[in-house]
């Protein structure tokens, strides 16, 4: 005995396609007398039916040749379908077909039977190996499935894995740019800005500080400095007239003294200086600072031609009279005075 397929004989085919052939030709035969009984409806037919009673599905599955009927019911259509017209529904009711006519629709019925018998089994076999093959199917599409779903996650993993590498690359690239152009902008150029200060050395008023406060001092002092010089200077100038105009305890005029030591060539007054701070004591308008000395005076030996000395005043003459008057003199300053007293 050969084998078609798996579960299937040989003679399967022949015996299903022998019932097959038989049931399309007993639904043919039953549409014959269907139309020789004048055609009635499928709702009349069962409506007409009293035992078994018939439905509209089970008459259009029989016509149709879908389903084998019982029996019965195949008798029951009979029967309907020869009852004449003319008769009333209680008379159609006990109408019975013709009994020649029930022994050949049984023989029709029978002959078609057999046949379903024979290809039972086979169709048996037939679903049971349809249902397997689609078992079968099933179980390799999820495999295959299956398999389709890890080589999808393997790929996602893979992507995943070179999306984070071409981030990670694209992250250092930025910052290597970033970098760059940051220090292409704080470097100083040629026709921009120089470097910018750092904010350490911005106070919060906004005004820069001074890092070298040393030189900012030293930036302010100067004009103190230069007018404590030129004082410096003015005393030394008187103290020098002085000692070259006479000794340092003697009492002269002031006017004198200033004459004198304004006469003299090697002390000269500086440049800024005026003439009329010689007529008065330095000490009167020249003031030093707490803490502050004058810088060093100059010496006798520092003048370059001494002066020579002026000739003494005439002694008053006393007056011819009893009582001697003396000659008015000039009026001392305040310290020669005090040196008298």
């Amino acid at each position: 005995m050969a084998v078609e397929g798996p579960g299937i004989e040989s003679q399967d085919s022949e015996v299903i396609e022998a019932y097959e052939a038989s049931l399309a030709a007993f639904a043919e035969k039953l549409n014959l007398l269907h139309i020789a009984g004048g055609t009635p409806s499928y709702a009349a037919i069962a409506s007409a039916s009293v035992r078994p009673r018939l439905t509209t599905t089970g008459v259009n599955e029989m016509l149709s040749g879908k389903r084998l009927p019982s029996l019965e019911s195949l008798l029951e259509f009979v029967r309907v379908v020869t009852t004449p017209s003319g008769l009333d529904k209680p008379a159609a009711q006990k109408f019975r077909a013709d009994a020649a006519l029930v022994t050949l629709w049984r023989g029709y019925w029978q002959d078609t039977k057999l046949l379903q018998r024979r290809a039972q089994p086979a169709n048996r076999r037939l679903k049971a190996t349809v249902r397997q093959i689609h078992d079968d199917a099933v179980r390799e599409a999820e495999a295959v499935r299956t398999a389709a779903h890890a080589e999808a996650e393997r790929i996602r993993a893979s992507a995943h894995t070179d999306a984070e590498d071409i981030r990670a690359q694209a992250r250092r690239d930025a910052a290597d740019v970033l970098g760059r152009a940051s220090e292409a902008a704080t470097a100083t150029t040629p026709d921009g800005p120089g470097p910018q200060r750092p904010a350490r050395d911005i106070s919060r008023r906004g005004r820069p500080l001074v890092r070298g406060r040393g030189a900012a001092l030293r930036t302010r002092l100067r004009p103190a400095a230069a007018v404590l010089a030129v004082g410096a200077l003015a005393v030394a100038t008187v103290l020098v007239g002085d000692t070259l105009t006479g000794d340092s305890g003697a009492c002269r005029d002031d006017g004198t003294r200033a004459g004198q030591i304004a006469s003299d060539p090697a002390l000269q007054r500086p440049r800024g200086i005026r003439p009329a701070a010689f007529a008065v004591e330095p000490a009167v308008w020249l003031t030093f600072p707490p803490g502050r000395v004058p810088f060093s005076i100059p010496s006798v030996t520092n003048s370059p031609t001494p002066a020579s000395s002026p000739t003494p005043e005439a002694s008053p003459t006393p007056s011819p009279s009893a009582t001697p008057s003396p000659t008015p003199s000039p009026s001392k300053t305040g310290r020669c005075t005090n040196k008298s007293t």
